[in-house]
């Protein structure tokens, strides 16, 4: 019966160390209480409203911080502007400990640059994007970017594969005032074939 006996223990022992390697790994990303991502505004005048977009949340504020807590770790862009300042963009790299990011502001009078999306209708997700800046909505059929005189290639895209733009890019001027752009979203009748456009 002896050898029965360390059979057994052995298969213990294997089944115990089978257990431990199915634990997840340390170096997976978490989303740990406590570890907030902070952005510190820069050269703004004492009482600006400004704005971060930052993980899909939006954070307004008077003061000269604005805080998201308990943030995952990974690779991150941020956006930032106010009115009267040249927008701000960014990346940086989170590893579960707090992280400041510094927003350096500039004077510079910026426009809205507003866009309208027809044939899609509310909940359906779609983006906008000029340069580094880059906006969705869930709920409006309108995304307004802001960006100071000059000529500025942008892109929309849908969220979903039931539409599909087209076109999807061009160019929009800005020139002491406000812009419109119009982009028109079609139902996509069959679902996409990976490789070939719609």
């Amino acid at each position: 019966m002896l050898w029965f006996a360390v059979v057994v223990v052995v298969a213990l022992v294997v089944g115990v160390g089978a257990l431990v390697s199915l634990r997840p790994s340390p170096s997976t990303p978490t989303k740990t209480l406590g570890v907030t991502v902070t952005f510190s505004e820069n050269g703004l005048t004492p009482g600006v409203r400004w704005t971060i977009y930052f993980d899909g949340e939006i954070e307004h504020s008077t003061n000269s911080t604005i805080a998201f807590p308990e943030s995952w770790s990974g690779n991150y862009t941020f956006d930032a502007n106010a009115t009267g300042y040249a927008p701000v963009c960014g990346a940086f790299q989170l590893d579960n400990t707090s992280h400041t990011v510094m927003v350096n502001f500039t004077p510079e009078m910026t426009y809205p640059i507003k866009f309208t999306e027809t044939g899609m209708g509310v909940d359906s997700g779609w983006t906008a994007a000029i340069g580094c800046f880059a906006l969705t909505t869930w709920s409006s059929t309108t995304i307004v970017l802001w960006e100071p005189n000059g000529s500025y290639g942008y892109s929309v895209s849908s969220l979903s594969e039931q539409f599909y733009c087209n076109p999807c890019d061009g160019r929009v001027t800005v020139r002491g005032s406000g812009a419109d752009v119009t982009v028109a979203f079609s139902w996509r009748l069959e679902a996409p074939v990976r490789g070939i456009p719609p």
